[in-house]
C-alpha cells in the first residue's frame, strides 16, 4: 500500500492534456497498480467493518468512550435511531500503575438514546472471536454496570453483552454477547511505522490516511495486514502488550504487570519539540517526573526528567501504551531513554509482575 501512495500523486498530477492521449504502458501500470490498490482496500474494509459493532452505553459508565463509528447512524434502521441525540462530553484517558498523572485525551463521545432510555452514548466494540467476546476501547467499572448492555450492528442487528473483565489503566473492558455477532478481527500486533498507509474510520469519514504519529483523532485504524487498532485522541490503543492483556482478562479478570518503579508523565505540547531532538515522533511523549528508590529504574540508572521512548523495543509515547507493554515484558529488558537531546540504552531487571489495582 505504501508505494501507491507515490502512484496516486503521479496519476493525480497528469495534465488534462495527457489525459487525452492514450495510456502509456507506464500509465498502463499505474492504473493496474491503482486498480489493485482499490480492491485491496475495499477488501480490507469489508473485513474489518464486520468485526466492528456499536456498543451503546449509559453515560454514567463512560471513562472514557470513543465515538468512531458515527458514518454507520444513517445506516441504522429507523427504529433504533428513533431516539439519536445529538452534543458531546469530554473524556480523560487512564494512567498506568506507572504513573499517578491523568492526561485529558481530547476524545469526544456523542450522547445517543438509541435502543434505550439509559443507552445514549455510542463507542466501537472490536470482535475478539467466535464465541462474542468484544474489546471495547473504555473502562467500565463491572461493580457499576447493573444491566445488560445494548449491542448492535452496521446492519440494524442487535443483541445484548455483559461484562467480562476490565482494565483500567489502559482504559479496556471485555465484553461477552449474548448471540455472537460479526467476524473476528486481529488486533494490530505493533505501532504503525512513520508514513504507512492506512484506513482510517474516523467519525462519518472514512479514508486513506498516512500514519505521522501525531493524529489527535479517535478512529478505528486498518493496517495494510488488515489488524485493527483504536486512536483514542491520538493515542494508539493496539501493539505490544494487548494480546496479553486480552489472554489475562480472560483468563484471571486482572492483569498483573511488571514494575519499573518510575513515575511518569505526557509532555505538555510545549515540550513535545524534546522528541524531534531524540527522532521520536509519537505523541505526546512521556518524561519521568520520579523515581523510586531501590526499585528496578532507580537501579538502572534511570534519571529525573529522562524522557522515556522505548520498552523492550516497543514504542511508549503515552501512559496507557506503557502499561500495554509491561503487561507483556519481562526479565531483563533494554529501555530507550532521550537524555539531553540524545538517546541512550540502559538495561533493567523488570521486578515482580504485581496484579492490578
Amino acid at each position: 500500500m505504501r508505494s501507491a501512495v507515490a502512484l496516486i500523486l503521479a496519476i493525480c498530477c497528469t495534465s488534462p492534456a495527457m489525459a487525452e492521449q492514450p495510456p502509456t504502458n507506464g500509465q498502463s501500470n499505474s492504473i493496474a497498480f491503482l486498480q489493485q490498490l482499490n480492491h485491496e482496500v475495499r477488501a480490507a474494509y469489508t473485513r474489518a467493518s464486520n468485526g466492528i459493532v456499536r456498543v451503546h452505553l449509559p453515560t454514567e459508565l463512560v471513562n472514557p468512550a470513543v465515538d468512531v463509528i458515527r458514518k454507520w447512524e444513517p445506516r441504522l434502521n429507523p427504529e433504533l435511531r428513533r431516539n439519536a441525540g445529538g452534543g458531546a462530553a469530554p473524556a480523560t484517558a487512564p494512567a498506568t500503575n506507572e504513573s499517578k498523572a491523568t492526561a485529558a485525551d481530547g476524545a469526544a463521545t456523542r450522547p445517543m438514546g438509541v435502543l434505550n432510555a439509559h443507552a445514549n452514548v455510542v463507542t466501537v466494540g472490536l470482535v475478539l472471536d467466535t464465541v462474542g467476546t468484544l474489546l471495547v476501547p473504555a473502562y467500565l467499572d463491572p461493580a457499576r454496570v447493573g444491566k445488560p448492555i445494548a449491542i448492535s450492528t452496521k446492519d440494524g442487528v442487535t443483541t445484548e453483552a455483559t461484562v467480562v473483565a476490565a482494565d483500567r489503566a489502559t482504559g479496556i473492558t471485555l465484553l461477552r454477547m449474548r448471540e455472537p455477532l460479526g467476524q473476528p478481527v486481529t488486533l494490530a500486533k505493533r505501532r504503525p511505522d512513520a508514513g504507512m498507509l492506512l484506513i482510517s474510520l474516523c467519525g462519518d469519514e472514512t479514508r486513506l490516511t498516512v500514519w505521522t504519529g501525531a493524529s489527535r483523532e479517535s478512529a478505528v485504524l486498518i493496517l495494510p495486514n488488515q489488524e485493527i487498532a483504536v486512536l483514542r485522541g491520538g493515542r494508539f490503543m493496539g501493539g505490544a502488550g494487548y494480546a496479553s492483556l486480552v489472554q489475562q482478562l480472560l483468563k484471571d479478570g486482572t492483569v498483573q504487570r511488571a514494575s519499573l518503579g518510575l513515575r511518569v508523565a505526557e509532555l505538555p505540547p510545549y515540550e513535545q519539540g524534546r522528541l524531534a531532538r531524540v527522532e521520536a515522533i509519537d505523541r505526546p511523549g512521556l518524561f519521568v517526573g520520579a523515581v523510586t528508590p531501590d526499585q528496578a529504574g532507580a537501579a538502572a540508572g534511570v534519571q529525573v526528567g529522562d524522557l522515556l521512548l522505548e520498552i523492550g523495543g516497543h514504542t511508549v509515547p503515552d501512559v496507557a501504551t506503557v502499561a500495554a507493554v509491561l503487561a507483556e515484558v519481562r526479565g531483563q529488558t533494554t529501555l530507550t531513554l532521550g537524555r539531553e537531546g540524545k538517546r541512550i540504552q540502559i538495561d533493567v531487571e523488570l521486578g515482580q509482575p504485581q496484579p492490578a489495582k
